[in-house]
């Protein structure tokens, strides 16, 4: 993903466990994607993590994307 050109969008809000696995379908479809992790502390291993995709992938991902966040609220 070339970021110089590509805006990202944030596409999921959740803990870091389930980004990193919508991450791993997100490649599997060869959307590249970067997670931003909001830990509080380094006891914290739970924390909330945001996916991000670039703006032309998201359509490729919409279906896909709203079947993941309706089994992982």
């Amino acid at each position: 993903m070339n970021e110089d050109h590509d805006n990202l969008v944030s596409v999921y809000l959740g803990t870091d466990i389930t980004a990193k696995v919508l991450k791993e379908y997100l490649s599997e479809m060869e959307i590249p994607s970067v997670l931003k992790s909001e830990r509080n502390s380094s006891i914290d291993r739970t924390g909330d993590c945001e996916v991000y995709i670039a703006e032309h992938d998201v359509e490729k991902a919409k279906s896909m994307i709203a079947e993941f966040k309706q089994k992982n609220p």
